[in-house]
């Protein structure tokens, strides 16, 4: 029985939260979506906040593994050819790879839920990994006179900047429409790191 529950719980867990935040929604709310009872969501996850904990872990092994995206990037032979078109590739697949529902939830955790910093998993962490990585990709190519910080700022620009296009871009568009866009707004973040060190 806990079996087939907790999966539902959890998917109406993330499909809330990211909706309405963890202060917009209840624990009725949550065991409302999941078509169960309050009592249920309490003897598996305890309270509101493991709850919210593990639609978290959820999202994360979902879409923003840093491991795979680190591999993603530096088992391409061709980095030391053409940084900007592997990191381009690479950014673009974890993109798609993002459900919008998973980039709602990060968003929602990483700035509007700042009082649930003490979680296990920080909602902070894969996202700074995955800025941490780009930015020292950066930072590596001889081609890139740019200082480490300064590619940390533009590395966190671009990943929230994607985070927040994911979320906002009208679901009515066509998908290539999408995909065009994203190309067109990595190329251009490509274009002002790559101009400002020349």
């Amino acid at each position: 029985m806990a079996s087939k529950v907790r999966p539902r719980i959890l998917q109406a867990a993330i499909a809330l939260f990211a909706d309405f935040g963890y202060y917009g929604v209840t624990t009725r709310d949550l065991a409302k979506g999941a078509k169960t009872t309050e009592g249920s969501l309490y003897r598996l996850f305890t309270n509101k906040e493991k709850l919210f904990q593990e639609a978290l872990i959820t999202v994360v092994e979902r879409s923003l593994d840093p491991a795979q995206f680190l591999l993603l990037l530096f088992e391409n032979e061709q980095i030391r050819q053409n940084t900007g078109s592997v990191m381009a590739k690479v950014i673009k697949r974890w993109y798609e790879s993002l459900p919008q529902s998973s980039a709602r939830l990060l968003t929602q955790a990483y700035f509007v839920a700042p009082k649930l910093r003490h979680l296990t998993v920080s909602p902070y962490a894969p996202i700074d990994k995955m800025i941490d990585i780009l930015a020292t990709t950066i930072s590596r190519d001889p081609k890139v006179q740019v200082k480490k910080l300064d590619a940390e700022y533009s590395a966190t620009a671009l990943i929230l900047a994607l985070l927040h296009f994911k979320i906002t871009y009208a679901a009515a568009s066509a998908a290539t429409n999408e995909a065009d866009a994203v190309d067109s707004f990595i190329r251009v973040w490509l274009e002002g790191i790559f101009a400002a060190s020349a």
